[in-house]
């Protein structure tokens, strides 16, 4: 298993902690000062999007404000 950022992905105002694996074109944006929310694959806190270890986000995923 690899674990780390693939090729071609676009990664802005987000932590990725330990044995994270980020697919191939994932783009992760930041959302508005002040959003808190809870997904299945990451959080966010205050805007910045947080991707807790041993996380798994398949190549494609978006991340971000609609």
């Amino acid at each position: 298993m690899f674990f780390g950022i693939d090729c071609d992905c676009t990664i802005e105002g987000a932590i990725i902690d330990k044995n994270a694996c980020i697919g191939e074109g994932v783009v992760i944006k930041p959302f508005m000062p002040g959003t808190d929310l809870d997904a299945p694959n990451y959080v966010v806190r205050d805007g910045i999007v947080v991707i807790p270890k041993n996380t798994i986000l398949q190549p494609g995923t978006y991340i971000g404000p609609e």
